[in-house]
């Protein structure tokens, strides 16, 4: 059975998200070969997490030894939903939708998936864009497939199996008197699903947790800033959202694509390939011309429009490890 890729995987119930991508400048995450230090679930306790971050930092440390993260807000003015609605909305989906894409889940996943038992399972997470206010007068599809997310994992017990990503702005989405999905006339990207494969070498949710006990074991800085969860470029789905961390100092790394070495103060963890230390790309447009859709009439009409990049925002991703003689 012919597989698919794993961070542009999506089911939106909508062509929207075709055209929004299919045209879109493509920064995906770049391949590299290099391996570094495998992802190892994090010392949970506060004291265990706090070795390898700065004061300030630690004093976002929960006592469980989780962080506690910037609640969401997203640029400009436009209205986002909270977590807990859109964790409502990622179990209305599956109970909506389940039944229709319970096959392709199940090949992601490489395994069966009881949608019965399926429950919201670990934190909710806001996958922030990089991306300003979509243009007025365009389907309202397009600002939410570049917009923020929220990451919504589905367990059975303790163990996640899917992945439903909400897309934030989607506040006119409701629920009917049955507990099924609603959707308003003009909709489209609202949900964004894949299933979670057994095997983690592929992709791997990883936690802000986790993101600092990788990058302070491999490079022994400190993290000085609470990790932010940002979406890469379109057409990357919302499940390759990565974490950045900023560091204390700079230090050694080495760089794919011929880049050769670097020194960085700001690194990134995301799931590809079960955890990847990455560091910013080359080039960060201002904006990006892509495809949109006027609804006006039956059939509307397409147009090339410029959507902002904000403001120190990055959109593409360099595989890295850590230059240990430079440290």
């Amino acid at each position: 059975m012919k597989s698919r890729p794993p961070l542009t995987h999506h089911h939106t119930l909508s062509s929207l998200w075709r055209l929004a991508a299919g045209s879109a400048v493509v920064l995906a995450l770049a391949a590299c070969d290099q391996s570094g230090p495998q992802i190892a679930s994090p010392d949970r306790s506060s004291e265990g997490i706090r070795r390898h971050l700065t004061s300030e930092a630690a004093s976002q440390v929960r006592s469980d030894g989780s962080f506690s993260l910037a609640a969401p807000s997203a640029p400009g003015d436009r209205p986002i939903m909270s977590a807990e609605r859109a964790a409502e909305l990622a179990l209305a989906y599956v109970r909506s939708y389940g039944p229709s894409f319970k096959e392709v889940w199940e090949e992601d996943r490489g395994a069966p998936i009881d949608l019965a038992s399926l429950r919201v399972g670990g934190r909710v997470l806001y996958a922030r864009t990089p991306y300003g206010a979509f243009p007025s007068g365009y389907h309202p599809a397009f600002a939410h497939v570049y917009g923020p997310y929220y990451l919504v994992p589905m367990s059975v017990g303790s163990e996640p199996v899917l992945l439903i990503s909400v897309a934030a702005y989607a506040t006119q989405t409701r629920l009917d008197r049955g507990g099924f999905i609603s959707r308003p006339v003009q909709s489209g990207n609202e949900f964004v699903s894949r299933g979670l494969p057994i095997d983690t070498t592929r992709f791997r949710l990883i936690s802000a947790e986790e993101a600092v006990e990788f990058v302070g074991r491999s490079t022994g800085a400190r993290i000085a800033q609470v990790p932010e969860f940002v979406r890469v470029a379109m057409p990357n789905a919302p499940a390759a959202a990565v974490w950045k961390l900023t560091l204390d100092r700079e230090v050694g790394v080495r760089a794919g694509t011929g880049r050769g070495r670097a020194r960085v103060r700001e690194v990134y963890v995301g799931p590809e390939k079960g955890g990847r230390f990455m560091i910013q790309g080359a080039g960060s447009p201002h904006s990006q011309k892509v495809p949109a859709l006027r609804p006006d009439g039956e059939d509307g009409r397409v147009e090339m429009v410029e959507v902002p990049v904000l403001p120190k925002a990055v959109l593409s991703f360099d595989s890295a490890t850590v230059d240990q003689g430079a440290n």
